[in-house]
């Protein structure tokens, strides 16, 4: 009997012309690096309610997010690392604020957008980096996407639309993996929306928010090159490389772009091209690399 795909999932996924494999559950691999999962129906929390997310279906939670009011006037929608112990190495990057009074640490997520890359260089904080210490007691707080303090709004993701989380994970507790959530906030922290997520199936991989073909090639030669609706990254394995060249070559062979690879991690918008077929290449003495682009 033919399985069904999930409408939704597979636009998404032939936009990157990936043959998507039905898997258990809302799974797919993408390709043979990252795991892809629609969470359909959308999860929409209200005030009061919560989620526990599991994000590799091993039966383990990884991560909590909940809408919650504290009186009548401060409204928090947040996530937090999951199971709640100092030794558990699942994550979000962010940061945190203190607010006067008592040493209170309030964690915020960051809010990334499609195309960013998520790796070990950002400011990840675990359960332990949330806690403070209250008459003698740990305490602490959700991170919140959204802390709407009587009508001061803290936070990235007041009204937020199809933004991503940066999470890292360890189902092993020994290996991290890194993943993205994509998610909706209003802007009252009074609602949060969680639509889908993917996650890189091998330990330390990058991966780039919002896509879902992962990085592979950057392990088995000199550079990697990711595309994400014409916004390109191109990862360099040195991060010292100083003689490689980023070309950009059009549907007629003309260069219209040419810029020298100075970092890991170069990333290439190109929106504001004319429509069409592009090629991105990357090439030193030793190595050339090329990918096809389209620009709609």
């Amino acid at each position: 009997m033919k399985k069904r795909v999930n409408p939704r999932l597979q636009k998404l996924l032939g936009r990157y012309s990936a043959l998507a494999v039905p898997l258990s559950g809302a799974f797919l691999h993408a390709d043979a690096q990252v795991v892809y999962k629609d969470i359909d129906p959308d999860v929409v929390l209200g005030v009061g309610q919560n989620y526990a997310l599991d994000l590799n279906n091993d039966g383990n939670i990884d991560f909590k997010f909940k809408v919650a009011s504290y009186g009548t006037g401060w409204y928090v929608a947040g996530l937090l690392p999951y199971p709640p112990y100092t030794d558990n190495l699942n994550a979000f990057a962010g940061y945190t604020m203190t607010f006067g009074g008592d040493p209170s640490i309030y964690p915020f997520p960051s809010m990334f957008n499609a195309g960013d890359v998520i790796d070990a260089a950002r400011p990840w904080l675990a359960f332990e980096d949330m806690l403070w210490t209250y008459n003698g007691q740990p305490e602490y707080f959700y991170a919140g996407m959204v802390s709407n303090f009587y009508g001061y709004v803290y936070g990235q993701w007041a009204n937020a639309v199809d933004k991503y989380l940066a999470i890292r994970f360890s189902p092993d507790g020994t290996n991290v993996h890194y993943a993205w959530i994509r998610c909706d906030v209003n802007g009252d922290g009074t609602q949060l929306t969680i639509k889908d997520l993917a996650f890189e199936a091998t330990p330390g991989q990058p991966i780039v928010a919002g896509a879902v073909t992962g990085v592979s090639q950057i392990g088995e030669q000199p550079f990697g090159i990711v595309n994400y609706d014409a916004l390109v990254q191109v990862f360099s394995r040195n991060p010292a490389q100083t003689d490689a060249t980023v070309s950009v070559v059009n549907a007629v062979g003309q260069t219209v772009l040419q810029q020298p690879l100075t970092s890991a991690v170069t990333r290439i918008d190109l929106r504001s091209f004319s429509k069409g077929m592009y090629v991105v290449r990357v090439q030193d003495a030793q190595s050339s690399l090329s990918q096809k682009v389209m620009v709609r």
